[in-house]
């Protein structure tokens, strides 16, 4: 990472730590969590087309591309940035086509080429989505909602993000171990709703249910039992049965993780996600 994006960095980490002080701010956690359990609710197949980074790698880049993509340029793009495998993009690809989200098609200039383009359901899917994640930071940081009604939402949003990935932009060096945990399948989705759990009972352990988990987010019972096994790994987390206890490490970090979500979202909403990583 160069010295602008450690800056930039540093800025992000600052502005998050500042909004962590605000009384709304445990309430818009809660809200973020509900938001992206509901989206999982609506949309099954996403839990099957953007389960970790690599997966959602693919897609970003599949629907922020300026044309029509070759298979060839998109494994190009993911390999650079280590996102993804050659033989992991054509697994991707056959689902995503499978699930009626990308069309794959000869190149008539090159009968060895296959074309990659986006289909309207799949954009759509990734607008929702965006409003999904940002909703929450957008209101406790007190911005206008209406930034969630720009035409090609997720392409405006994705572009700066995957843009600023090939840049080796990161902002989340200061929450490592939950960073590891989002980076693995629904590893987000387990910290925002353990997150969320401490915020509405007020205690640092509760119950929790693997088979409810499991269900809102299409993975099995066992995937559940392997993210706790990392939280415990990692020592996030004590599994005592049904009930789960948080670390005062968990809860500082996936606070603070949440925090860096929200100011970074607002940023690249804003259009001025690049523009900070250059300062």
């Amino acid at each position: 990472m160069n010295t602008s994006t450690q800056t930039s960095s540093v800025s992000f980490v600052s502005d998050a730590q500042r909004l962590m002080r605000s009384i709304a701010f445990d309430d818009a956690v809660v809200r973020f969590a509900a938001d992206m359990r509901a989206f999982y609710g609506r949309h099954e197949s996403a839990s099957e087309i953007f389960a970790d980074v690599g997966q959602f790698a693919i897609v970003a880049s599949i629907a922020t591309f300026p044309d029509r993509l070759t298979e060839a340029q998109l494994c190009k793009v993911l390999s650079a940035g280590s996102l993804a495998s050659r033989r992991r993009v054509r697994a991707h690809l056959a689902r995503l086509q499978g699930a009626g989200l990308v069309q794959i098609l000869r190149d008539p200039s090159d009968l060895r080429a296959r074309l990659i383009a986006p289909c309207a359901r799949l954009e759509d899917l990734l607008d929702q989505w965006v409003r999904a994640l940002a909703g929450a930071g957008l209101q406790v940081l007190g911005l206008d909602a209406a930034l969630l009604q720009r035409q090609h939402l997720a392409r405006f949003y994705l572009a700066q993000v995957m843009a600023a990935h090939r840049a080796g932009y990161s902002a989340f060096t200061a929450t490592p171990n939950i960073t590891r945990l989002t980076n693995l399948s629904r590893g987000h989705a387990l910290v925002l709703e353990l997150l969320s759990a401490a915020s509405v009972t007020g205690d640092l352990e509760f119950e929790f249910s693997r088979r409810g988990f499991a269900q809102h987010y299409g993975v099995s019972r066992t995937h559940v039992i392997d993210l706790l096994g990392e939280c415990e790994n990692l020592g996030l987390v004590a599994v005592r049965g049904r009930r789960v206890a948080l670390s005062d490490g968990f809860r500082a970090e996936a606070r603070l993780w949440v925090g860096v979500n929200f100011v970074l979202a607002a940023a690249a909403l804003e259009g001025r996600l690049l523009l900070a990583m250059e300062r």
